[in-house]
This record gives C-alpha cells, structure tokens and sequence, in this order.
C-alpha cells in the first residue's frame, strides 16, 4: 500500500492528511519482482554452466536463487570451510585468495564454489568482497540436482574446475 500525503492549511496551521493508493504500489511491485525475475534469468542465460540447460530447468534455478549481499572486505567463503553452497556475481567486485596469495578478481557473471561442490571436498580458496556485492547462491543440491542429468552443464561446470585448478596451482607455483 501506497500513502501519499495531501497538504491543507487552515487557521490551526498546516495539516497533513494521508491518502492511499494500492493500485500504483501493486503495479510498482509487480514490476520491481519481474525485473527481479528477468535479472536472475538472465544471469542464469549468461553462465556456462546453466546456459545449456532447458528453460524450464533455468526458471526452476532462478525460483531457488538466494539474495546474499556483503560490504566492503566481507569474506563469502573461508579456504578449507566445507561448501554447501554455489554463487553467481550479480554486482560488484570479489578477490579470490588461496594461501594468502591472490589469485583472481571476479565480476558480474563470474560464479564460485563448484570445486566444493562437483569434488565434495572443502574450499580451496577465500573470497573477500572488494566492493559491495549482490550475489545469488543456490543450495549445493539445488545446483547438483541441476547439472547432474545435464551432460552440457555437468562438462561446463568441470571445465570451470579444471581451469581454476590449474590457475590456482599456477599461482602458488610461482609464489612458492
């Protein structure tokens, strides 16, 4: 529900009187949840791992995204924490960290916590929000149960682990 105040003056002074106005409010939500909707399709469309799949799979995926936001220096997962949880970059920045070496900066798009999850094994590497994030995570069952039967994003996904295992061993190779 909408309230929009009215003015009037009278010889007591001014006074306010409130009025309401569902209507609007119900459009302006309306269109607030199907922005909301289209944002979480699209960064499902846009991602490797869940572009093959089929759009009804996708709209499922989207219905079980969970807002998860964090400021400044936050950290979204710990290196060795065990992982029950995949994320999208929704907005802003986060550094990748593994053994107190950077590794990487993830952007919108980007996702993390698929080794964890494909390798049922603990994180291999911090992520610490460089700016404020808004990121979307989905329950390790939720993704699984997504890409299991899903030979596209099931390859998609492990080619995802492969790269960042070899940039993680290339990292700490070079700093060891």
């Amino acid at each position: 529900m909408c309230i929009s105040p009215i003015e009037g003056t009278t010889r007591e002074g001014t006074t306010v009187r409130l009025q309401r106005a569902l209507g609007q409010c119900r459009i302006a939500i309306e269109d607030a949840a199907a922005a909301q909707a289209r944002d979480r399709l699209d960064l499902l469309w846009r991602n490797p791992i869940f572009a093959p799949l089929p759009g009804t799979v996708r709209e499922r995926l989207a219905a079980q995204l969970v807002p998860v936001s964090a400021s400044v220096d936050d950290s979204i997962i710990r290196e060795g924490d065990d992982g029950d949880r995949f994320f999208l970059v929704a907005e802003g920045r986060l550094d990748v960290i593994a053994k107190h070496n950077h590794v990487a900066t993830l952007r919108p798009g980007d996702h993390f916590g698929e080794i964890a999850l494909l390798h049922d094994s603990t994180r291999t590497a911090t992520i610490v929000a460089k700016t404020p994030v808004r990121l979307y995570a989905l329950t390790a069952e939720d993704f699984l149960s997504a890409i299991k039967n899903h030979p596209a994003s099931r390859q998609a996904a492990e080619g995802s682990v492969a790269t960042r295992l070899a940039e993680l061993q290339h990292v700490l190779a070079h700093t060891a």
